[in-house]
């Protein structure tokens, strides 16, 4: 069964959201073009949503990782400054 956590904590000066799952993962030829404008890995995808994400959150000042294995899951980390 397809399972999906989110969540989040402060460290430092700034707050990190972790998303996962349990899904097939991502082989690396996938992971390296990830974040590409029109890429996609969807029959009907545009391959515009991760990478608009990516630029939203690098200029509010963050950045976004990802990490996954094949038949694991994939784990995405968005790390946002505190603004205080």
């Amino acid at each position: 069964m397809g399972k999906i956590e989110i969540g989040a904590r402060r460290e430092g000066a700034e707050v990190r959201i972790f998303i996962s799952d349990n899904g097939k993962g991502m082989d690396i030829l996938t992971l390296d073009r990830l974040f590409s404008p029109f890429f996609t890995t969807k029959e009907n995808g545009t391959g515009l949503g991760l990478s608009v994400s990516d630029r939203i959150i690098k200029n509010h000042g963050g950045c976004i990782s990802v990490n996954s294995r094949l038949n694991e899951g994939t784990q995405f980390v968005i790390s946002l400054p505190l603004i205080q």
